[in-house]
C-alpha cells in the first residue's frame, strides 16, 4: 500500500471515528461526565486505555509518519499525540489521572471536546472520501 492510499484509508477511519464521539460528547456531556468521573478514579483503566493509546500510536507513527504540506500531516500529528498521551498515562499515573479529572470535571468541556472532534473528524473525512 503506498502513503497516498494508507493517507486515505487513515483519514477515513480516524475521521469517523472523531466524528461519531465528537457528536456524542456534545449530545451527552452529562453520560460522559459520569464516565469520566469514575474512569480517572480507577488506575487500572487509564492503564488499559494508555496501552491502547500506546498501540494506535505507534501503529499510526510506524506506518504512516509523513510530515508533508497537506492534510496528510494531521494524521501523523494525531498519531504523536496518541504515543505522548499514552506515554504521560503510563509513566505519570497519578499527576495525569488529577490533570484529566480536572479537565472533565466541567460539562462544557465534553461540549468543547466533542466540536474539536467532530470538527477534525469532518475534516479527515471529506478528505479521506473526497480527495
Amino acid at each position: 500500500m503506498d502513503f497516498f492510499s494508507l493517507s486515505i484509508y487513515l483519514a477515513q477511519l480516524i475521521g469517523l471515528v472523531f466524528f461519531i464521539i465528537g457528536i456524542a460528547f456534545i449530545f451527552k456531556p452529562a453520560d460522559f461526565q459520569i464516565l469520566a468521573r469514575e474512569a480517572v478514579k480507577s488506575y487500572p483503566i487509564i492503564i488499559v486505555v494508555s496501552s491502547l493509546r500506546l498501540i494506535v500510536g505507534l501503529a499510526i507513527i510506524l506506518a504512516h509518519n509523513l510530515w508533508v504540506a497537506d492534510w496528510r500531516v494531521l494524521i501523523t500529528i494525531l498519531g504523536w499525540m496518541s504515543l505522548i498521551m499514552a506515554i504521560a498515562g503510563l509513566y505519570f499515573l497519578k499527576d495525569f489521572s488529577k490533570i484529566i479529572s480536572k479537565i472533565l470535571s466541567h460539562k462544557n468541556a465534553y461540549v468543547w471536546i466533542g466540536t474539536i472532534l467532530s470538527i477534525i473528524g469532518a475534516y479527515l473525512a471529506y478528505n479521506g472520501f473526497y480527495y
